[in-house]
């Protein structure tokens, strides 16, 4: 769990199991590196790495992800070398820089590190993440209006980013004497036990809050280990403490939200995601979980309005358009559902979720033969075994439902 924002996103998630056939390109390699890094297969996200620039030693993103991977291991100089390799390759390549100005911000080197956020900044003046961590550089040395400025500045580009809204919260409650130096440092200690020792962090979010009571951040942190140990009355409390001490906290909000419905209380967790939208409409954590509420709920038309509201916000994110999908093949919309698989498909052809899925929408229409060519497409993709033995399931159901319409 965040220590900001909760994303409980409750949909269609599948382990995938790829085979790696000799003949895979460059880009095919990389997309299967991609899928074990996320399933955290570092041993097999590397070698996917390694043969993609085997085959094309100039492969820009192969060598950025690389070098993302040995920054998991804790290889820093082989991290180091890879996004040297891409800027190398590409000078322009803004994530590579600011990922160089995290190495040289971690050594302690703050000129090195705010020169590479500077050129990340140059190369994409959009990148909401490099002015929160130059917000940070700022923070360090003491110098918290500069900080303050910066962090808004990387909200008012994306104001759903995570931990920049707590950022500001820490800067100003610094600024406005809420908050004591030596207690921000034994706040970050808390943070870094959060994972480590979540008994510890307790301890520690405590006694920042005992000096700074009204100090709002720690009381949502508090909740936010509280809900990780499953300790449920006690994360309503510290998020309630947290609203009580920042009405507009809209993190806060949805994390409060989410446990209401981990409790099975599920008008209070609507309400509350509403809250929180009513706070920060951009919210998109709380948009997604609301819509995934009422799909449960078996409210469709009202999940649809907000996958609609979450796919104009966010036209690129697959979650968005599968959820609408999903509703709309709940509602019996078939050919809308199919319009928002096809734009899952076009850019990632051999997605098993949609694949699936489309499958599905396809019976639902009569079209039993194209279900049939779409679920062996997946079965092409070498899914685990449970799943492979559903879609074969299904292949069978659909072709004796295609001879039963047939009769």
């Amino acid at each position: 769990m965040s220590r900001s924002v909760f994303a409980t996103v409750v949909l269609l998630s599948l382990a995938l199991v790829f085979w790696s056939g000799c003949s895979k390109t460059p880009n095919e390699h990389l997309q299967l590196g991609l899928q074990f890094l996320e399933e955290k297969d570092y041993t097999q996200a590397e070698s996917h790495f390694l043969k993609a620039i085997e085959k094309m030693p100039e492969f820009v993103e192969a060598h950025y992800y690389l070098g993302y991977l040995k920054g998991l291991q804790e290889a820093p100089q082989e991290e180091e070398a890879r996004y040297r390799r891409v800027v190398e390759l590409d000078p322009q390549h803004a994530r590579a820089h600011f990922s160089l100005g995290i190495i040289h911000r971690d050594r302690g080197e703050l000129d090195l590190a705010e020169m590479e956020y500077s050129k990340a900044i140059a190369i994409d003046p959009q990148f909401a993440q490099v002015y929160n961590n130059l917000g940070y550089l700022y923070f360090r040395q003491g110098l918290y209006e500069k900080a303050l400025s910066q962090y808004q500045r990387a909200l008012d580009i994306d104001p759903a980013l995570p931990f920049a809204r707590s950022n500001i919260e820490v800067a100003r409650a610094i600024l406005e004497g809420r908050l004591a130096r030596s207690d921000y440092d034994l706040f970050q200690e808390a943070i870094r036990m959060e994972r480590v020792d979540p008994d510890s962090s307790i301890v520690l979010y405590r006694r920042v809050i005992e000096s700074n009571p009204r100090f709002a951040v720690a009381h949502f942190n508090l909740g936010n280990v509280y809900y990780s140990d499953w300790f449920n009355e006690q994360a309503i409390e510290a998020y309630r403490r947290a609203l009580e001490i920042n009405p507009s906290y809209a993190e806060a909000y949805n994390n409060l939200a989410n446990v209401y419905e981990r409790l099975k209380s599920y008008d209070q967790a609507e309400a509350t995601y509403r809250e929180a939208l009513s706070r920060n409409p951009e919210h998109l954590a709380a948009r997604s979980n609301l819509a995934n509420l009422l799909f449960d709920l078996d409210r469709t038309d009202e999940a649809i309005e907000q996958y609609q509201e979450l796919v104009e916000r966010l036209p690129d994110n697959v979650q968005a358009h599968f959820g609408l999908a999903n509703a709309y093949l709940k509602r019996g919309d078939f050919d809308l559902a199919l319009k928002e698989l096809d734009h899952i498909l076009e850019t990632s052809p051999d997605d098993i979720n949609a694949l699936n899925n489309l499958g599905v929408v396809y019976v639902s229409m009569g079209r039993f033969d194209e279900a049939v060519e779409v679920w062996k497409q997946a079965l092409r993709q070498k899914p685990e075994e449970g799943l492979m033995q559903q879609l074969e399931m299904n292949i069978e159901a659909a072709k004796k439902q295609r001879e039963e319409a047939g009769d």
